[in-house]
C-alpha cells in the first residue's frame, strides 16, 4: 500500500482507483471544498475524507447535493476512518458506493461498492484468460467430399467447353430449338414425344432468338465508335 500522508495524497489516492473500476476518466480536483467534489470522471462524482473520525451522514449529503439533476451519475465516498451507522443507512437510501482505506489499499464498504470491485476483478481476470483455441473444421459427409472430388476432375474438360458456349448459348439455343421445330412434328413413333418436343420447340425457338438479337444490339450500342478520319487527315 502507498502510503498517505495528506489530503492530496488521498484524493489522488481514490481516482487511481476510480480509474481501475471502470471511470477511466476520474481526475482528483485537489481543490475540493469541504461539501464539494474531490474526484470528477464522466459517469461518477466522489469526495474524499482524510481525517481521524468516521464520516457522517452529513458528510455524505454535501456530496448527495451536488448530483443535482442527473440521476445516472453515480456518487462514491471515500473515508479514511470508516462510517457511522447513520451514514450507512443514508448510503443505502441514496444508492452511494462507501469505500474505506486498510493496510491492503482502498476496500468497499457496502453492498454497491463491492460490485463495482467485483466488475473489476472480472474484466481483469477475462483480460488474462487466454483466448480460447479455434475449433477444428467440421468433417464434410462422403457425399460432400465425392462430389468436390468430381468436380476438381471435371473442372480442366469442362472450363474450355464453358468458356466457349458461355458467351453464345442464346445462339446456340436459339438454333436448336429450331432445328427441333422442324424435325420434331414428323415421325410415326411416339407421339406423345412428339408434341412434348414441338411445344417446348415453340415457345423455345423464338424466345431464345430474341435474347440473341437483343444481346448483339447491346453490345453494338456499347461498342466504341471508330473514329472518322477526313479525307484531310483531320
Amino acid at each position: 500500500m502507498v502510503r498517505i500522508r495528506t489530503s492530496v495524497e488521498a484524493e489522488s489516492s481514490a481516482a487511481e482507483y476510480m480509474r481501475t473500476i471502470g471511470f477511466r476518466d476520474a481526475t482528483a480536483l485537489e481543490y475540493g471544498t469541504g461539501h464539494g467534489i474531490d474526484v470528477f470522471a464522466q459517469g461518477a462524482s466522489a469526495q474524499v475524507k482524510w481525517r481521524d473520525g468516521p464520516a457522517t451522514a452529513e458528510d455524505l449529503r454535501g456530496l448527495y447535493s451536488t448530483r443535482g439533476a442527473d440521476w445516472r451519475r453515480m456518487l462514491l465516498f471515500f473515508s479514511q476512518s470508516g462510517y457511522t451507522e447513520d451514514a450507512r443507512d443514508y448510503a443505502r437510501s441514496a444508492h452511494m458506493a462507501l469505500f474505506t482505506w486498510t493496510k491492503d489499499g482502498i476496500e468497499p464498504v457496502d453492498d454497491l461498492a463491492t460490485t463495482l470491485r467485483d466488475r473489476r476483478d472480472r474484466e481483469s481476470a477475462a483480460r488474462e484468460r487466454p483466448a480460447p483455441a479455434p475449433p477444428e473444421p467440421a468433417a464434410l459427409p462422403a457425399w460432400r467430399r465425392a462430389g468436390q472430388a468430381i468436380s476438381r476432375a471435371v473442372r480442366p474438360v469442362w472450363s474450355p467447353i464453358a468458356a466457349v458456349v458461355g458467351p453464345h448459348w442464346r445462339v446456340l439455343g436459339a438454333v436448336f430449338f429450331t432445328i427441333v421445330l422442324f424435325v420434331a412434328p414428323f415421325g410415326a413413333d411416339h407421339v406423345e414425344l412428339r408434341v412434348l418436343a414441338t411445344t417446348i420447340a415453340v415457345v423455345g425457338a423464338p424466345t431464345c432468338w430474341f435474347l440473341a438479337i437483343a444481346h448483339r444490339r447491346e453490345r453494338r450500342r456499347y461498342r466504341p465508335q471508330r473514329r472518322q478520319v477526313s479525307p484531310g487527315g483531320r
